[in-house]
């Protein structure tokens, strides 16, 4: 089958799709209220690519693959339960997974927990602005995505944006790419990672000229057709656009054709070295834009960019931030941690230095290409020095942790 017909047969699969994704809707909100207690919720919603249609489903048989992860925010009106769920988040998607077996999820049922009080407080970035927009009652109050606070694109900040591509740093440094991937959910798994990358860069970009835009398509329409703007052009090259465009593609219907081109099959460690490329070149420029920094002045240090990095976050903020992440250690382990970071308890929260020296490790690897030990952070958090390999699984543990709520995610 040609790469055209492959995509007409997807398309119309996805057709069929419709009154699938209803019913593994309706299980996950069945299984979320019977296992928080419908008594305890104020409402549940869906946000992701879900709402706008443009989740990533591969039909090859009768079982399809899920790519995209169905994220789902459950509203409480409760502080104790706020806390109850939250620690159980990662056990109540993975709950609602195996309440689906004709459906092969390759990302995950990811659910997360607001107390009704804290929508009206959340900031403007990417996925809340998506909320607000195209946000869907699953369950309770109709009104409670009103509580979100309507605001105009260009009030997401550059620091929002540049978080996204650090927290896509971290997934794409797990990704390893094998020459031959035996099995069709592990080919799939790799590609979507790298269809990430691109569709992330696109959001941070427009996130960071002010100019976002709720759904995928409608962020490539815009990139393509805005070709005078300065403040894209200098974040998203011609080369890059056009990779954009291709993978963007890709997540609306999702095809193994993506590797074929004009000259020839692409290998799968080309393509990981291309999108991991695009990924820390995005983060300098934005990272120096956010910073002020000027192209030429420094603005390549890596060094330099990380170490003047600000964050609008309160030292009791940060406290609270280690003290939800320690709760989780061993108490020895916990008081050792405390000993080796010192001050950095007052300075930066655990999901910030996570950040950090996920860029650290992606340069690394870049520059050196894996095959030298990488030194051990202060305090040795979030990874001791050693491994590069190692250091890769112990970071992504401890921000699947943070995150998600289960390691490995």
């Amino acid at each position: 089958m040609n790469e055209d017909a492959g995509i007409r047969e997807q398309a119309e699969s996805r057709h069929r799709w419709r009154d699938r994704r209803e019913d593994l809707l309706r299980i996950c909100t069945d299984e979320i209220t019977a296992s928080i207690g419908v008594q305890h919720i104020t409402g549940i919603f869906l946000c992701g690519s879900f709402c706008t249609n443009e989740e990533s489903v591969v039909f090859e048989d009768e079982k399809p693959f899920l790519l995209s992860d169905v994220d789902i925010v459950v509203v409480v009106h409760s502080v104790q339960v706020l806390r109850e769920v939250f620690e159980r988040r990662g056990e109540i998607g993975s709950a609602c997974e195996d309440l689906i077996p004709d459906v092969r999820f390759v990302g995950h049922v990811e659910v997360g927990v607001l107390h009704i009080e804290e929508l009206s407080k959340l900031p403007p970035r990417p996925g809340v602005y998506d909320m607000r927009v195209a946000g869907r009652m699953l369950h309770g109050d109709e009104t409670i995505l009103q509580h979100i606070p309507p605001y105009e694109p260009s009030r997401i900040g550059g620091r929002e944006s540049i978080v996204l591509i650090e927290n896509r740093i971290i997934p794409h440094l797990r990704t390893v790419p094998a020459a031959v991937f035996e099995e069709t959910g592990d080919r799939y798994r790799f590609l979507y990672q790298i269809c990430r990358v691109y569709t992330d860069i696109a959001t941070a970009a427009l996130g960071l000229a002010g100019q976002y835009r709720t759904g995928y398509l409608n962020r490539l329409d815009l990139l393509k057709w805005s070709g005078a703007d300065e403040r894209l052009r200098s974040l998203v090259s011609e080369a890059l656009l056009e990779r954009i465009d291709r993978w963007t593609g890709f997540k609306i219907i999702p095809s193994a054709g993506i590797l074929s081109g004009a000259g020839g099959t692409v290998a799968h460690g080309d393509l990981w070295e291309c999108s991991a490329n695009d990924l820390l070149d995005t983060w300098m420029k934005g990272e120096a834009q956010v910073q002020g920094i000027r192209p030429g002045d420094d603005a390549g240090d890596i060094d330099r960019l990380l170490g003047s990095r600000s964050f609008y976050v309160t030292k009791r903020d940060k406290l609270r931030s280690w003290k939800a992440y320690l709760s989780h250690l061993p108490v020895e382990e916990r008081l050792k941690l405390t000993v080796r970071l010192g001050k950095a308890f007052l300075t930066v929260g655990p999901l910030d230095l996570v950040r950090e020296h996920g860029v650290r490790l992606l340069n690394h690897r870049l520059e050196d290409d894996g095959g030298s030990k990488v030194p051990s952070p202060p305090g040795s958090f979030p990874y001791s020095g050693g491994d590069w390999s190692q250091a890769v699984r112990d970071l992504y543990d401890v921000w699947a942790g943070i995150v998600f709520g289960r390691k490995g995610a």
